[in-house]
């Protein structure tokens, strides 16, 4: 028998928030100062680092997607390749629940969503694309424009970033959120999920059916070839 693609999967919510670390404001949307005795742990650089150097902070949430490193899966590597050509030519982004522009996920090596001000009138989320060898991101989605490092960015029109403010990576609290799913022995990640949400935000994921929602999100997630499922 073939082995079987291990699924790795860690998930850590929490419906608190920890006392002392700063964070946003939930009377005006902003991020406030985090304490400077905050730690973020130390983890394997992952691709979706690049992403958080060139997005601003205040993210509500971040997904992020290794492309490659699932399509080099030996065993189910080829089955997600034909499933993201699928995907990407099904109407509204497959029923994904995030406003997606075009995204042919065929050309993409790495993906990182950013979603701010969920849940409000002016929530907007920015999308980094780090195209596959070859590609031409001008070309595939002329709508969007080159950001730090190979990312190229597709955002409303309406989204604004003072590029010499603050980064995501800048954000110490989140940055921790975002390490604490990671084992430390990972070597690498698929599949990461950073959330703190506010009240609005909680709002909107209620009415999508995720209730009650959390207030903090951390989820990695890994593919490996062995027979192991966790």
């Amino acid at each position: 028998m073939p082995p079987l693609a291990r699924v790795t999967l860690v998930a850590v919510v929490a419906v608190g928030y920890a006392a002392g670390c700063g964070g946003r404001d939930a009377a005006n949307g902003k991020v406030t100062a985090t304490a400077p005795e905050l730690v973020v742990p130390t983890r394997t650089a992952t691709i979706g680092d690049g992403g958080w150097a060139a997005l601003p902070a205040g993210a509500d949430l971040v997904v992020e997607f290794d492309l490659a490193r699932a399509r080099a899966n030996l065993i189910v590597g080829d089955v997600i390749d034909r499933g993201l050509d699928v995907l990407s030519a099904a109407p509204d982004g497959g029923g994904l629940p995030v406003d997606l522009p075009p995204v042919a996920l065929g050309s993409v090596d790495a993906l990182v969503l950013a979603a701010y001000q969920v849940g409000s009138p002016d929530a907007a989320t920015a999308t980094l694309l780090r195209p596959r060898a070859g590609v031409e991101p001008a070309v595939v989605w002329p709508q969007g424009r080159p950001a730090v490092d190979g990312w190229w960015l597709l955002a409303p029109p309406t989204w604004t970033d003072d590029a010499t403010g603050p980064r995501l990576r800048d954000d110490r609290e989140l940055a921790a959120l975002r390490a604490r799913a990671m084992p430390v022995a990972a070597t690498g990640a698929t599949l990461r999920v950073t959330g703190r949400l506010g009240a609005s935000a909680r709002g909107a994921l209620a009415l999508l059916g995720v209730e009650p929602a959390p207030r903090l999100l951390s989820v990695w997630g890994d593919l490996a070839d062995d027979a192991a499922i966790v």
